[in-house]
């Protein structure tokens, strides 16, 4: 049976957490409102199984899901002990917290889909300096 865990990026496993961690990059951080190109996560997702884990996609959900983006989808099959990653990016457009779910589905019969929170927040423009109009 194939078992799909998803681990942050200190290596802890996503599954049952009820909230957002630096620590393990689901707390993206804060940045200034539309500064750069935002800032990137990459997840691991590891087959503890004993048979081929087959992921049907990633995708984003929530009323924040607008601000992150899916840049790097999982490979479609994970052999037993293998793994493959997931990146994804938090744009940061608008001023404030934003938050999303992150939903992979897949093959794993106790994980239908996996779910796991990403949370981040854009800033106003530093003190003394002045954002442009947009018309």
């Amino acid at each position: 049976m194939p078992a799909i865990v998803v681990r942050g990026s200190n290596g802890a496993d996503l599954l049952e957490q009820d909230d957002v961690d630096e620590r393990d990059g689901t707390f993206f951080g804060r940045m200034t409102l539309g500064a750069g190109s935002g800032i990137a996560r990459t997840f691991s997702i590891h087959n503890a199984g004993t048979a081929l884990l087959r992921i049907g996609g990633a995708a984003l959900g929530g009323t924040g899901a607008d601000e992150f983006t899916v840049l790097a989808r999982p490979a479609p099959l994970v052999a037993p002990g293998g793994s493959t990653t997931l990146t994804i990016r938090y744009r940061g457009t608008r001023e404030g917290t934003a938050a999303a779910l992150v939903v992979i589905s897949s093959n794993d019969p106790t994980e239908r889909p996996y779910l796991f929170l990403v949370e981040a927040c854009a800033e106003g423009a530093p003190r003394g300096q002045v954002q442009p109009s947009r018309f």
